[in-house]
């Protein structure tokens, strides 16, 4: 009986922590979702129709609820949308490096009137177990000890 558990109570313990794992990203990511979609939703109906970064970054990191260090893990990336090829992600999606400044100018272009803009937020997060079965799969940042969590949405400048 005592083989048993040694063989079999580490693999138990491994699926309960991977299942707690996997919970806390869906969760982080449905807050991100939650957060960018009443964010773009202020936009849409007009409460602040030339927000700024920061502006736009406080209230998604307000919207979400209990992302930690909100203000460090988020970056935002606003563009147009040519609405001639209707082509618009020109690269890869930008994420936080905590260790360097982040450049708010570059990937921020808040339109003009009638503009199709397409809002793209990176929140970098914690991994729980990097070692794990699941921690080693998620999309890492740079030092391994993060993943990265992205929302994108869309909407139109209005008049």
């Amino acid at each position: 009986m005592t083989i048993e558990f040694l063989i079999l109570f580490p693999l138990f313990i491994a699926i309960l922590v991977a299942t707690f794992e996997v919970g806390m990203v869906n969760a982080r990511h449905a807050l991100l979702e939650r957060g960018v979609d009443l964010a773009v939703r202020d936009l849409r109906l007009g409460r602040d129709p030339t927000p700024t970064y920061e502006e736009l970054r406080w209230a998604i990191c307000q919207y979400s609820g209990v992302i930690g260090d909100c203000d460090a893990s988020l970056f935002v990336e606003l563009e147009r949308v040519s609405t001639a090829d209707f082509d618009f992600r020109t690269g890869l999606i930008a994420c936080t490096d905590q260790s360097e400044e982040i450049d708010l100018v570059e990937g921020f272009n808040p339109g003009t009137l009638n503009d199709l803009m397409v809002i793209t937020v990176c929140g970098k997060f914690p991994v729980m177990r990097p070692l794990s079965f699941i921690g080693r799969y998620l999309p890492k940042l740079g030092d391994d000890l993060h993943y990265r969590l992205v929302a994108m949405s869309a909407f139109v400048n209005e008049p």
